[in-house]
Formats: structure tokens, C-alpha cells, sequence
């Protein structure tokens, strides 16, 4: 989970998270690294696989999803999406999921 006080959307940076630390962004990625274990953006990242997935299965069109968690345009939210669960964003809305 990013630290508190920062929204989770998909345009949270490292640099964004260290200044709200009061580090550098090296300092706190190697601190972040050190005290939990992986990527700073990888519990952000989490979380956007999940509030996305309980978008799509409420039945939210994946370009308001995409809105919603602030990507670029679709075509990038569908990118991340499928790259972190092995479906598209359709198919997993859809129901076809795969080995998901």
C-alpha cells in the first residue's frame, strides 16, 4: 500500500512517494527494498490489479475503469492489466479468465 496520505491511481511515481517521505528517491528505494522486500511501486501496482478487477466485475466498461484509475488511455490500462493477470481487461470482465 502506498503511505498514507496518497491517493493509489496509476500516475503515483517513486518520486512522488519519496518526497512525501522526505527522501531521495534512490534512499527510499533502497530503503523500501531493504524493509519490505520488493518494488516501491509493486503494492501500488496490487492494488490497482485489484480495484480494477472489482471495477470489471461490477460491470464498469474498461475505458471507465481506465479513467478511474487515472492510466494514460485504455490501451495502457489494458497493457498493465493483462501483464499482471494474463487476461485482457475484457475477457476478464467477461468471465474468461483463464488460469486467473
Amino acid at each position: 500500500m502506498p503511505p498514507v496520505g496518497i491517493d493509489c491511481h496509476a500516475q503515483v511515481t517513486i518520486s512522488a512517494l519519496a518526497t512525501h517521505c522526505g527522501l531521495s528517491r534512490e534512499r527510499f528505494s533502497r530503503e523500501f527494498r531493504r524493509e519490505v522486500g520488493n518494488a516501491p511501486l509493486e503494492p501500488l501496482h496490487r492494488r490497482l490489479v485489484q480495484r480494477a478487477c472489482e471495477a470489471l466485475l461490477s460491470g464498469d466498461p474498461v475505458t471507465v475503469v481506465a479513467d478511474r484509475l487515472r492510466f494514460a488511455d485504455p490501451f495502457t490500462f489494458s497493457r498493465f492489466f493483462k501483464r499482471r493477470t494474463g487476461v485482457p481487461p475484457r475477457d476478464f470482465r467477461a468471465g474468461r479468465m483463464g488460469l486467473l
